[in-house]
């Protein structure tokens, strides 16, 4: 996590709904729409290089981290709701696919923070493959008295489905005020999958008749015909040995295509092309423990 995304960022992420509402029950989020693989990639990549140089994010990174936070956290411009601070948690570089935690304070012009966002981000890091597998964004809730801070029994989970090139979850339900999320994780595996066509010959018997062998041996004929007229015609415009030579090499490749395709014409087999698909799968497993 770079150093903007402190551990009193987390620790300070409170959302407003009863705590016994918390199941453990599937979420049906959609990944909102304008939500693309290089938006989301272009954060997590964005997110490391702050974390790795100690520095803030860069202008095409905050955006990117605004652009998710601002079309994911149910954002309600005719209610006067801006984003006003996101940034993210990454996972480790992956190999067929990436991930990350992102946090959000949704507020207005006047009250920087009403409610926190926090949800889970995963896209694949080549274009041509789709996710596949499971996607699971957890927290347990800590529940804040005078003394001391009590943690309950009480955790928030979602299992999603992945598809597409990137995936977003739904955010984390909300909580009481006097309530947080501590051990907030995101873990997802499955595989980056897509289909490549695939072609395939065979050779299959092909008895040819009397007819057809008589058709293909006319047909040799006229090509023959036609290569050696062709020939004659280069020979008398040819005015040096290379242009005779350049002449003679043309006709002796056209005289051996004729040759092959007669052969073939009249072979007691003729070549099969079938198409097919493969499924290609690359395996990733991502997990992402924020840091409170």
């Amino acid at each position: 996590m770079s150093s903007i995304l402190t551990r009193s960022v987390v620790a300070v992420a409170t959302l407003t709904i009863s705590a016994a509402a918390l199941a453990a029950t599937p979420a049906t989020a959609a990944t909102p729409s304008g939500v693309t693989r290089d938006t989301v990639l272009t954060a997590i990549n964005g997110e490391r290089a702050a974390d790795e140089t100690d520095t803030g994010y860069s202008e095409d990174t905050q955006r990117a981290v605004n652009k998710i936070a601002r079309l994911s956290c149910n954002v309600d411009p005719d209610a006067g709701e801006v984003v006003n601070w996101a940034g993210l948690q990454a996972s480790d570089a992956g190999g067929s696919a990436d991930g990350a935690i992102l946090f959000a304070y949704v507020g207005t012009a006047n009250t920087w923070m009403t409610r926190p966002c926090i949800l889970g981000i995963v896209a694949t890091t080549d274009p041509a493959f789709s996710l596949s597998g499971t996607a699971n964004l957890s927290g347990t809730v800590v529940q804040q008295t005078n003394d001391p801070i009590i943690l309950s029994d009480v955790s928030a989970s979602a299992v999603e489905s992945l598809s597409g090139n990137v995936f977003v979850t739904a955010p984390l339900a909300q909580l009481p005020d006097n309530s947080y999320y501590s051990d907030i994780s995101f873990v997802t595996s499955g595989n980056a999958t897509r289909t490549v066509a695939v072609e395939s010959t065979s050779d299959v018997p092909d008895q040819k008749s009397a007819a057809e062998k008589a058709a293909a041996k006319k047909t040799y004929d006229k090509r023959i015909k036609s290569a050696k007229k062709a020939y004659a015609k280069a020979l008398d415009k040819a005015d040096t040995k290379a242009e005779k030579s350049a002449a003679k090499k043309a006709y002796k490749a056209r005289r051996a295509a004729a040759k092959a395709q007669f052969q073939y014409d009249v072979a007691t087999f003729k070549t099969v092309t079938k198409s097919s698909t493969r499924v290609e799968n690359r395996p990733f497993s991502l997990k992402v423990v924020s840091v409170d």
